[in-house]
């Protein structure tokens, strides 16, 4: 029970952040009259639908796809397991920021945060399909 209290504790703080990074007036945290820190305040998230963020989606996720399917196919010993899938989802979501996109890799998280259009659908799914097949190339056992 205190699992999914945090869980849902965290996806509601969330929402509340997504909305001042987006810059909106209307949000809880800007009625309020919280703001993000000077240090990010350059800091916007886009709601565009281009060919770009689809790429960068894609590829993020591909790596974190990559990674999952390490420790599915038990390529990973178990203690390192975790570590693996963490550091293969942080590198998924810090290249696909870095090219682009918001770096959302989960619709459903596009969904709550205002970005929730064909690129930020399309680019996880084709890009987790991907990585899985790289995977499946690239394993030598």
């Amino acid at each position: 029970m205190l699992f999914r209290s945090a869980q849902f504790a965290g996806a509601g703080l969330a929402i509340l952040v997504a909305g001042a990074m987006l810059g909106n007036e209307g949000s809880i945290l800007s009625q309020a009259g919280f703001a993000l820190p000077d240090a990010m305040a350059g800091i916007k998230a886009s709601v565009g639908n281009t060919i770009l963020i689809g790429v960068a989606e894609l590829i993020g996720m591909a790596i974190f796809a990559f990674g999952v399917a390490s420790v599915l196919y038990g390529r990973v010993e178990k203690a390192a397991s975790g570590l693996l899938i963490g550091f293969s989802l942080l590198f998924g979501l810090a290249l696909a920021t870095f090219l682009g996109s918001a770096g959302i890799l989960n619709p459903a998280v596009g969904l709550t945060t205002g970005h929730f259009n064909a690129m930020y659908i399309l680019g996880p799914l084709v890009g987790s399909i991907v990585g899985m097949w790289m995977f499946t190339l690239l394993d030598y056992k």
